[in-house]
């Protein structure tokens, strides 16, 4: 895989159908995709693929995990170990960026 660089504002699109994703990596090791909530939009409980993080980029959601639900806003940046529980509902529009890199293999 070639190294690649994106500009972010330029990859923003909302749509009226629910959170918007946009794939920026699928590695074997890694994947990066952001997505795009309206305000309402949100993402139900699902476990975290792999070693996650989670970046707001801008807007405000509400991000719940295993420590609760918080009100985020953008800068907040959550790390998630593979399988921990997690949902965001967008409070106002919102771009978030997710990172996910493979569990370690045994070996």
């Amino acid at each position: 895989m070639e190294p690649l660089k994106w500009q972010v504002g330029a990859l923003v699109e909302f749509s009226a159908a629910g959170p918007a994703r946009r794939v920026l990596v699928n590695a074997d090791a890694a994947r990066a995709a952001l997505i795009c909530l309206r305000e309402g939009q949100e993402l139900a409980t699902h476990p975290a693929p792999g070693h996650a993080f989670v970046h707001v980029l801008s807007g405000r959601l509400a991000f719940a995990w295993p420590r609760g639900e918080e009100e985020v806003g953008r800068g907040a940046l959550f790390y998630l170990p593979p399988g921990t529980p997690h949902s965001l509902r967008a409070l106002k529009d919102s771009v978030v960026l997710v990172t996910v890199a493979a569990p370690r293999r045994p070996g």
